[in-house]
């Protein structure tokens, strides 16, 4: 799982997960990432819930963020992508179905990347305990 430390923030009615520089907007809101407004968490995102903006939109997805693609890897009958987002490092999961991806003309390519907000795990920072699994 990708897992990176954030503070749920409300900003102009909205909820947000903000880490050192990246943010993402919640769009459904939980009573339980209410009760965390202004509090530290733990985020973390599998690699099928984060996907390269141009092949893949989930239903309920945060807005676009940019990313550079670190690498690209093979695993059966789907790649690995490793993204970098503001010295954060994400693997996200692409099955080759929807069009194999080339590794070496991708590599060090800036892109969009996006996460399913329908599979957002958030763990407590003091405690670790999950406060909210989808």
């Amino acid at each position: 799982m990708n897992l990176f430390d954030a503070r749920i923030v409300q900003q102009n009615g909205a909820l947000y997960l903000a880490g050192k520089r990246l943010r993402i907007k919640l769009h459904d809101i939980t009573d339980v990432e209410k009760d965390y407004i202004g509090r530290d968490v733990i985020c973390g995102f599998r690699p099928e819930a984060i996907a390269l903006a141009e092949y893949v939109q989930f239903k309920n997805k945060s807005e676009d963020i940019d990313a550079r693609i670190d690498d690209v890897e093979p695993v059966g009958d789907s790649q690995l992508i490793y993204v970098s987002c503001d010295d954060q490092l994400f693997v996200a999961n692409k099955e080759i179905s929807s069009g194999f991806l080339d590794r070496h003309s991708l590599m060090g390519k800036d892109t969009k990347i996006n996460f399913n907000l329908d599979q957002i795990h958030l763990f407590d920072k003091s405690s670790q305990k999950a406060i909210y699994n989808p």
